[in-house]
């Protein structure tokens, strides 16, 4: 309904993650072949957020493209691929479910997900080297298209809209405790100081 300060939004994004480009790429594929104005809407808020800034920082910050751009795609493969994603699938197995149900219950209206998930997807097979981190321009989404499927289950099959809440809530907090437990101590930073003394 906005396209240019959706393009606004997802040239911000791509600022401040360049792994949110996919995304915002399948989006302008998807307004292309759908409404033109608002593809062209669209490209001019992307445009004032990403691609003019990078151009000035370019043009002002000589060492900017080698030193950010060039590291990111000189990357060489860390974690396998595999790993990364049996991760995700393990701990956001109920994302991925809703979003399955979503996709199912409207399956008129998954022209715009599907071009975004396509975009998504191909950068993650292509692109050599990626974490665990990189999905989480995934994971919101997942949680707008679970939640679409968890309404859409409480109006067709009448589910006690209660039942469906403790359920969220109790996975959520056995989800949090496993995180606690088990890897929050992994992104801790512990050398801190010689980081910031080198930068």
């Amino acid at each position: 309904k906005r396209p240019f300060l959706a393009g606004v939004f997802g040239g911000l994004a791509g600022l401040v993650r360049l792994y949110a480009l996919p995304a915002v790429f399948g989006i302008g594929v998807f307004l292309f072949f759908t409404n033109r104005k608002n593809f062209w809407r669209f490209s001019v808020g992307v445009s004032a957020l990403f691609v003019f800034p990078m151009i000035a920082m370019g043009i002002f910050l000589p060492n900017y493209w080698n030193d950010v751009n060039g590291y990111h795609l000189s990357k060489a493969e860390g974690i396998t691929k595999g790993n990364i994603f049996s991760f995700f699938i393990r701990w956001d197995w109920f994302l991925l479910l809703g979003t399955v149900v979503y996709f199912w219950l409207e399956k008129k209206r998954i022209s715009l997900p599907t071009a975004i998930f396509a975009s998504q997807a191909l950068f993650y097979l292509i692109f050599a080297d990626i974490y665990y981190l990189y999905l989480v321009v995934v994971s919101p989404f997942l949680a707008i298209f679970t939640a679409k499927g968890v309404v859409q289950l409480i109006k067709i099959k009448k589910w006690d809209l209660n039942l469906l809440i403790g359920g969220v809530v109790i996975l959520s907090a056995f989800n949090s405790f496993n995180y606690l437990k088990d890897h929050s101590q992994t992104s801790r930073i512990t050398a801190l100081s010689e980081i910031t003394s080198f930068i």
